[in-house]
Parts: structure tokens; C-alpha cells; sequence
């Protein structure tokens, strides 16, 4: 499910910024849903572009889940031309549900930078 509330972030940004709004996307998340008869998605007016393909061309992807039961995971991936996103699960990092925020932005930004795009 797409949500249309997003949390920007200018580069360059501290640990402590990026924890902070890791922790407001995931108190925001699920708010507002998008509105599916929409013709334009979400990723494409956060970053004001037309076509999924275009918005994401030079984008990686990590993904960050919180599981009552598993805790959180955030999740690397590598961008394939004609396959997209692929999900690198032997890179997961694992945290608990009560981890800091801190600990939760470096394990973004290290997948920030496990993240791969082939062919772009």
C-alpha cells in the first residue's frame, strides 16, 4: 500500500537527523493513504517527476520493516535493468523494536551504501 506522507531529508544530514525522521516516517506510517485513482503514484510527486520508471532511474532502495514479532529489519537491494529492485536478504540487518535511533540511521546508511544500481 503507497501512503502519500513523506519525510524529506537534505544531504548532507547527521545521524541523529536521519533517526529522527526514520522514527516520524514510521509514526506517520499508513496516515494518509494514496488515493488509488490517482494517476500519478507517490514516489512520483514526492520527487515531482512523471513515470515510475523515470522517478527511480538513479534512486536506490533500502527498506526498512517493523515487525512487532521479528523487530526491525532494513534491507539493501541492488537495481537490475528489466528486473528492478532485488531485495539482498543475506544483508539484512536485524534490530530490536526498542533499538535507538541512532542505531537505527547507521543501519540505514550502511545499506544506503550496500545498495547497488546496474546499469543506470
Amino acid at each position: 500500500m503507497e501512503t502519500d506522507v513523506a519525510q524529506k531529508l537534505a544531504t548532507p544530514y547527521s545521524v541523529e537527523e536521519l533517526g529522527d525522521k526514520l522514527l516520524l516516517a514510521f509514526d506517520n506510517c499508513y496516515v494518509r493513504e494514496h488515493d488509488v485513482r490517482s494517476r500519478i503514484t507517490a514516489l512520483e510527486k514526492v520527487l515531482g517527476t512523471r513515470g515510475y520508471s523515470k522517478a527511480v532511474k538513479t534512486k536506490k532502495l533500502v527498506l526498512v520493516e517493523w515487525d512487532i514479532d521479528e523487530g526491525v529489519s532494513v534491507i539493501p537491494t541492488e537495481k537490475i535493468p528489466g528486473r528492478g529492485y532485488i531485495h539482498q536478504m543475506s544483508m539484512v540487518k536485524k534490530l530490536p523494536l526498542d533499538c535507538t535511533k541512532s542505531s537505527l540511521a547507521e543501519a540505514v546508511i550502511e545499506a544506503i551504501d550496500q545498495s547497488k544500481i546496474y546499469g543506470s
